[in-house]
């Protein structure tokens, strides 16, 4: 399942979502508000750094710095 990102038009808020390949992406709500008037973002991607004897540090889930 590809995580998507999406644009709540109703509060503002950008949330990762993962979404299904099949599942048609206007059945994903706002995890803020509930609205389902979300418009898809584009994203750009990051490529992984490190080297094969240290494996990439990403952090935490879905970009955010764990504590």
């Amino acid at each position: 399942m590809p995580i998507r990102e999406f644009k709540c038009l109703d509060c503002g808020t950008v949330s990762e979502l993962l979404v299904d390949i099949g599942r048609n992406s206007d059945n994903v709500v706002c995890r803020s508000c509930g609205s389902d008037r979300l418009e898809g973002m584009m994203s750009a991607p990051s490529p992984p750094t490190g080297n094969s004897e240290q494996p990439a540090s990403y952090g935490g889930c879905c970009g955010s710095n764990p504590a």
